[in-house]
């Protein structure tokens, strides 16, 4: 009977056995084989690698519309120039976070009330507050005679996006493991004994097994057909350098690759790929030159790849076909800016 990766003194069993996702479903991820880890071990990993993960990318997933088959979209919050927080509660449009009211006098002494809202509740919060000015407001007649409109925001709004290598290196190490598992190769030596020091950290970060990770940077070394916006994984075992490195790309944005021991003697080649806006598989080619020439030595510089917003904006730009993405993006269509933060980098 095979036994859990994380936890070998488990045996699977139909009652013990889960899905092992190897990028989390609440992040479009659809790729979950069984046979790899008991529930027990699963509960871990989200805990520790899959919901920091899930946190730190949900502005970027929930701003374009990605698909999920578990989990409901939160709520985004947005925060204009002036300092007013503008929010998504995956609806499809975008609202101010708590009414916003404005009085303005017109010729024949009567007032223009105008209240911003994102729904009959805030808009009747925003009439009883203006009966502080109003005090012969009457909120019910108002309700029945508001005449609704949209209001564009046509300005920047900001979001900072969570993501970093103290969240996306330990989740990477994770998912490189178990593809490597799925696809009958052994996990990274350091698989149990790094996921034991999160565990016992309780936050802390243990040092990452040396040799292991480097950002990606420079052009993608595969090409993705039929997907917009794409998860990758690609896993390249080289007899040559007794070694296996596995590539993820999140949104086809932020690229990890880590590194694996190998003791093969022949070239193997594995891939997976996932269109975030639809849940459908992508196709994914890697470029096997660009794979063969490039060192796999380690990097562990915190900062990321220095074009991240560039590659993160075209994301935001690729999934404009898509209307929840149209509604948001339109907030900032003067600026051509990324709408997400990157400065929280640890």
């Amino acid at each position: 009977m095979a036994t859990c990766a994380l936890i070998p003194t488990i045996t699977l069993t139909k009652e013990t056995d889960s899905e092992a996702h190897i990028i989390p479903s609440a992040l479009g991820g659809i790729l979950a084989p069984r046979g790899i880890l008991s529930s027990e071990a699963n509960g871990r990993l989200n805990t520790l690698v899959d919901n920091p993960l899930i946190r730190g990318w949900q502005p970027l997933m929930q701003l374009i519309g990605g698909t999920r088959d578990r989990g409901k979209p939160g709520t985004l919050r947005m925060r204009a120039a002036d300092g007013r927080i503008y929010v998504d509660r995956g609806v499809g449009y975008i609202a101010p976070e708590k009414p916003m009211m404005s009085i303005r006098p017109l010729d024949d002494d009567r007032v223009l009330l105008e209240v911003e809202a994102g729904n009959s509740k805030q808009l009747r919060q925003g009439l009883e507050r203006a009966r502080t000015q109003l005090p012969d407001l009457d909120v019910e007649a108002a309700m029945r005679q508001a005449e609704l409109g949209y209001h564009p925001v046509n300005e920047l709004l900001t979001v900072t996006q969570g993501i970093g290598a103290t969240i996306e290196f330990p989740a990477a190490f994770v998912a490189a493991s178990l593809f490597a598992l799925h696809h009958g190769f052994a996990p990274h030596p350091g698989f149990t004994d790094y996921v034991e020091c999160l565990r016992q950290g309780q936050g802390e970060h243990p040092p990452l097994p040396p040799d292991t990770f480097y950002w990606h940077h420079g052009p993608d070394p595969w090409k993705v057909t039929a997907a917009t916006v794409p998860h990758v994984v690609v896993l390249h075992a080289s007899a040559a350098r007794k070694a296996m490195i596995v590539s993820l790309a999140y949104f086809n944005a932020s690229c990890i690759a880590v590194t694996l021991p190998f003791q093969g003697q022949t070239e193997e080649w594995r891939t997976h790929g996932v269109d975030v806006l639809t849940g459908k598989k992508a196709d994914v080619v890697p470029d096997r030159g660009a794979f063969a020439s490039r060192p796999w030595s380690a990097s562990h510089a915190p900062e990321g790849p220095d074009d991240l917003g560039e590659r993160i904006t075209r994301v935001v730009d690729a999934s404009r076909p898509h209307k929840r993405a149209q509604c948001l993006i339109a907030a900032a269509e003067r600026h051509r800016r990324v709408l997400l933060s990157s400065d929280n980098f640890l």
